[in-house]
């Protein structure tokens, strides 16, 4: 055996068995089932017959049951089938499969294999400026769309940590907390502000809310709060009401899937004392933006715990290096060589934008 041979033999030979026995097709059905949770919804989501389904879960589930004593999923009385913990374990791990086939796919000497940034609908103007100052012949790049509630520049839950990413964090000091491996060009820095489409003081029977209010002041005001699960808001609410888990588990938190709803479910009166903190919007809100819905009654309350130096919300291209080192030469060459590019746009310096850890400043499409 050659040294080629000895690098690639695998570890155990019931691997190479699956490796030979089943398709990834039939493990991706047990992924499938494991992020939806049945087969109706699995095959509504992925668009594939029940039938189908069922069949490579059957498949599956007979090999690591002859090979590893390892049963996948259990039948129910309904029809329906419910993974076991040998199923979700499987479900779980699938991601690497997918992160080693983006790695080869990265690696490959083709010109159809794009640079996928993880990119906030609030960072596109920016990454689209980034893209056209790109050199003919590079790596195309393209966004990869993420909700703000979701954005993790880190990923730490996933096989693989994207190079570059684009999005907001939660700055809860004078400047955010990255590790030093992770470069960061800031594109904007704005101070978390709470929003109403009516005067919360005009109505009788609760407390009056000041100006600028704390996150308790609105709390005990008896508003609800309108915002998702997660991203900066998210981040913001917790540091500074942890011990009631802010009480929204008691019918005080709307939970909305993005700030587009959010702002809707506002501006039509569908809550009636409803709330939303927000960063970056308020201003384009109050001045009637065509970009957000319209609020008749539109009303901003400064929050005590959102200064110039302490939580606020900054919007960056982070850039980890780490991750860099992880993947193909060619991946990485063309992250670096954006990361370049994006220094060197000039920033509008009309905005309340702080100091980036590269120290650029970038300019802004937004109005």
């Amino acid at each position: 055996m050659d040294n080629r041979e000895a690098r690639t033999a695998p570890a155990d030979p019931i691997v190479d068995s699956l490796l030979r026995d089943l398709k990834l097709s039939q493990i991706r059905a047990v992924r499938l089932l494991y992020l939806h949770g049945s087969l109706t919804r699995a095959a509504h989501k992925s668009g594939e017959p029940i039938n189908s389904l069922k069949a490579q879960l059957e498949v599956v589930d007979r090999w690591f049951k002859g090979h590893l004593d390892a049963p996948i999923y259990e039948s129910k009385p309904n029809g329906q089938v419910e993974l076991t913990d040998n199923g979700e374990e499987l479900g779980r791990r699938y991601p690497r499969l997918e992160a080693f086939f983006q790695d080869v796919f990265d690696g490959l000497t083709s010109s159809t294999v794009n640079v996928r940034i993880p990119c906030t609908s609030d960072c596109i103007e920016f990454l689209a400026q980034c893209i056209r100052r790109m050199p003919p012949g590079t790596r195309e790049i393209i966004p990869f769309s993420i909700l703000t509630a979701e954005f993790n520049p880190f990923f730490s839950g996933e096989p693989r940590r994207p190079v570059l990413s684009l999005g907001p964090m939660l700055c809860k000091h004078s400047k955010l907390d990255v590790p030093d491996y992770v470069e960061y060009i800031e594109l904007s820095n704005d101070p978390i502000v709470a929003i109403a489409n009516e005067n919360l003081n005009a109505q009788t029977g609760y407390r009056l809310v000041p100006d600028p209010c704390s996150v308790d002041d609105l709390l005990e005001a008896g508003v609800r709060i309108v915002m998702p699960e997660g991203g900066v808001v998210w981040d913001f609410m917790n540091e500074h009401a942890p011990s009631r888990n802010w009480g929204l588990q008691q019918g005080r938190h709307l939970k909305v899937h993005d700030l587009s709803y959010g702002l809707k479910t506002l501006s039509a009166g569908a809550v009636r004392r409803g709330v939303m903190l927000v960063h970056g919007v308020d201003r384009l809100l109050e001045d009637q933006s065509e970009k957000y819905p319209k609020f008749e009654r539109f009303h901003r309350y400064e929050l005590a715990e959102s200064t110039r130096d302490s939580g606020r919300a900054i919007t960056a291209l982070f850039y980890n290096t780490r991750a860099a080192k992880q993947r193909a030469p060619a991946f990485a060459e063309a992250c670096e060589e954006f990361f370049e590019i994006a220094k060197s746009i000039p920033r509008d310096s009309g905005k309340d934008q702080a100091t980036s850890t590269a120290e650029t400043t970038i300019e802004s499409d937004d109005a």
